[in-house]
């Protein structure tokens, strides 16, 4: 069974989440016939409460995950397309075809998460603080249920803990723009503010992080 083949290789590979989605409602004409997205998850690491944004460890085994997916598409002679965690900087069409696709939507479409009150993908595995990755296929993978709406419910700790206070506590559905969701502007003035641009207090306030791995809640309680 490939479903089965891609996850093992992919797991076995550093991912620690994998799902199957089927892509294909408004999906660039670029990509052509490959509609079927294998949508891979790797927590980040955190410790002391904070959690590291960037990884560079988490995007070094995606994309050993993407790969190893990406070997076992071309033995079953499918062809497939990798999406990394992290934009391409150099010109290539990866590089070009990068902003034309979210990870995001490939996890909610496969059934891995949602997308919180702080724009972040939750995935009950993983929390929001985990970096995605997608490999576009034109294989006939079996696809999960789709999430099609939010499941924060009545939570807002993710609000209560922005220091931008950027969060506009609305609950995802799908087809909603990220500013529904988020004062971008705001959010953004924050991080040009912070010495290292970093923040990431919406991702360790979030009690799915602590529902996640023991690994990353033990590090961040």
């Amino acid at each position: 069974m490939l479903e089965r083949e891609i996850t093992q290789a992919a797991l076995a590979a550093g991912a620690e989440a994998v799902g199957f989605g089927d892509v294909s409602e408004g999906l660039y004409p670029e990509f052509g016939p490959l509609i079927r997205a294998v949508s891979l998850g790797c927590g980040l690491e955190a410790s002391g409460g904070r959690v590291r944004f960037p990884d560079a460890a988490a995007t070094a085994r995606l994309a050993t995950a993407a790969r190893a997916v990406a070997g076992v598409l071309r033995r079953a002679r499918r062809r497939f397309f990798i999406l990394p965690a992290e934009p391409v900087r150099q010109p290539c069409y990866c590089a070009a075809l990068y902003d034309r696709f979210s990870h995001k939507v490939a996890a909610t479409c496969a059934g891995l998460g949602w997308i919180g009150k702080n724009g972040l993908l939750v995935s009950p595995q993983l929390g929001p603080a985990a970096v995605w990755a997608t490999v576009l296929t034109d294989a006939p993978l079996a696809v999960g249920e789709p999430m099609l709406q939010g499941r924060c419910g009545k939570c807002d700790a993710c609000r209560r803990a922005c220091p931008a206070r950027a969060m506009r506590g609305r609950q995802w559905r799908r087809g909603m723009q990220l500013t529904d969701l988020l004062d971008l502007d705001a959010c953004r003035r924050h991080l040009g503010r912070q010495a290292d641009r970093e923040c990431g207090r919406c991702m360790a306030a979030c009690p799915y992080n602590f529902a996640a791995t023991p690994r990353k809640r033990t590090a961040l309680r």
